[in-house]
């Protein structure tokens, strides 16, 4: 299916660029532009067709358009305040470029932490995002870190759903 969605974005791509006379307009170009716009094209081609987050790492999956089913369970990491706030934990002060692969490798240290060394490594990475996180804030004090996996049961029979919350790594931190 990959290769049939590819030609055919292709297909419109050499058709436009005939029937809209592009190839006079590309004809006036340097080498370096018709590089450049040549690589833009392919890479918005590819980026549409992709379906795979192992070739766009360390970037989120994008499309064009929305996907049919949205991803029916998702991972949010929450830290609750001194005063009973929480809240989620601000990513981009850490990975200001892509949150979510950061978020992702948290995710899989908390799944390991039951293994050899898995345990040291998740509570010394949320050690140091709480730092991280009080340096810059000072005046808001950190007492837990949460990492929550979130299912959503769509209703079979109207609008609605349920959500359950599975809490997949917990850290107190207690002074």
């Amino acid at each position: 299916m990959f290769a049939i969605e590819l030609f055919i974005y292709l297909g419109f791509i050499v058709a436009f660029y005939v029937v809209a006379n592009l190839h006079e307009d590309f004809k006036g170009l340097g080498i370096a532009h018709k590089i450049i716009i040549s690589l833009f094209v392919y890479l918005l081609v590819i980026g549409q067709v992709n379906k795979s987050s192992q070739h766009t790492y360390p970037f989120a999956v994008w499309g064009m358009y929305s996907q049919v089913n949205p991803s029916q369970h998702y991972t949010e990491y929450l830290i609750e305040m001194d005063n009973g706030e929480v809240k989620h934990y601000p990513f981009e002060t850490i990975a200001f470029t892509s949150q979510r692969s950061f978020m992702r490798k948290l995710n899989q240290f908390a799944l390991r932490s039951d293994e050899k060394g898995g345990q040291y490594v998740i509570e010394n990475t949320l050690d140091t995002l709480v730092q991280i996180y009080q340096k810059r804030k000072p005046d808001q004090i950190i007492v837990a870190f949460r990492i929550n996996r979130i299912h959503i049961f769509l209703a079979e029979d109207g609008p609605g759903f349920t959500t359950s919350i599975q809490t997949e790594y917990e850290k107190i931190f207690v002074e």
